[in-house]
């Protein structure tokens, strides 16, 4: 019996209340996915973007170095 099967089946033993609130759950688990995925390509966009603009930076000469970041007193 498949996956799909087993859920109809017993689906369709719980009574009409219970099979609402399944619903409500499948629909809120398709929303989490769905926002998930579009994190996820938020996140691939501003990789790209930021790819994007450091692209040919990295001949650039360096405007400072590691005695710079030290504190001063």
């Amino acid at each position: 019996m498949s996956d799909k099967d087993q859920i109809l089946a017993k689906l369709l033993k719980l009574p009409k209340e219970k099979q609402e609130q399944v619903i409500d759950f499948i629909d809120f688990l398709s929303l989490k996915n769905t926002d998930t995925q579009l994190e996820n390509e938020d996140l691939d966009w501003s990789k790209f973007s930021l790819s994007q603009a450091m692209a040919g930076m990295e001949d650039e000469p360096d405007l400072y170095s590691l005695k710079d970041l030290k504190e001063v007193n």
